[in-house]
């Protein structure tokens, strides 16, 4: 008979677990791991899902991460905030350290307006960032200058 062979494996794309998935339009992924990795994945409709890119050298692991209008807000371990044009072509220049040097994680985001998002930390305080695709970020603006208690989980 014939001989059976094992199905090939491509190299893993992640390398340590993934913690988070957001979708991107009807027809992308966007998936964020321990690794530090971002990846775009395209999922056609009939095929499977192919990497488009995958982005590395984040300031630590993502704590936080939110999408709106191609346009990824990212929370990093290391207290930074980062944005990136998605479907830019060139990616890699189009990611930018929207503040650094928070006190503590970013545990949530939401897009506040054109051009704006809100953010929480863990810490319990909370503010707002102008971003702009075609101009970088505008200064991180505090909102108040108390704080919750505990973690701000939900920016709406």
């Amino acid at each position: 008979g014939a001989a059976r062979q094992k199905p090939s494996r491509a190299a893993p794309i992640h390398t340590r677990p993934i913690f988070g998935m957001k979708a991107v339009g009807s027809d992308h992924v966007l998936t964020t791991g321990m690794d530090r990795f971002i990846v775009l994945w395209s999922v056609a409709s009939g095929s499977p899902p192919q990497m488009k890119w995958r982005f590395c050298s984040l300031g630590g692991h993502v704590t936080a991460l939110r999408v709106d209008a191609n346009i990824a807000c990212i929370g990093c371990g290391d207290n930074s905030l980062r944005v990136m044009d998605l479907m830019h072509r060139e990616h890699r220049q189009h990611c930018w350290v929207a503040w650094k040097g928070l006190r503590t994680a970013v545990t949530s985001l939401a897009p506040a307006g054109t051009g704006v998002w809100g953010y929480g930390l863990q810490a319990g305080s909370f503010g707002v960032v102008a971003v702009n695709s075609s101009e970088g970020p505008g200064p991180a603006e505090p909102l108040c200058s108390r704080s919750h208690p505990a973690p701000v989980t939900s920016v709406c």
